[in-house]
């Protein structure tokens, strides 16, 4: 089960046998997985998943990940993520602590 959030609390996408909410242009992603999962593989199939579920819905991706979390931030790199620039990044972050990604389909794919 994987529930997106276009805003705070109005859900964008919800997958669970395909099933996709009214589209939307633009889904905020982030993740959590407990350490002893950590260097499985398991955020980046997640993070694959979510790319192609955005894909087939024709919408961009933005993630947020804390400056130091090296792990993540290659994770969103592996998966086709692109590092905002500063001022896209500084009205895009959460807090001071994250550097903003966003993936988008390219010209070529849509």
């Amino acid at each position: 089960l994987v529930i997106l959030f276009q805003d705070e609390d109005e859900p964008a996408i919800h997958h669970k046998n395909s099933k996709i909410a009214p589209p939307v242009s633009c889904i905020r992603i982030g993740y959590i997985l407990a350490e002893r999962h950590w260097g499985r593989g398991y955020a980046t199939e997640m993070v694959q998943g979510l790319v192609a579920l955005a894909q087939a819905c024709d919408v961009r991706l933005v993630a947020g990940v804390e400056r130091d979390n090296t792990a993540s931030r290659r994770v969103l790199e592996k998966c086709g993520f692109e590092r905002l620039d500063p001022q896209e990044e500084t009205s895009a972050a959460v807090t001071e602590e994250e550097v903003t990604y966003q993936w988008q389909a390219a010209a070529s794919d849509e």
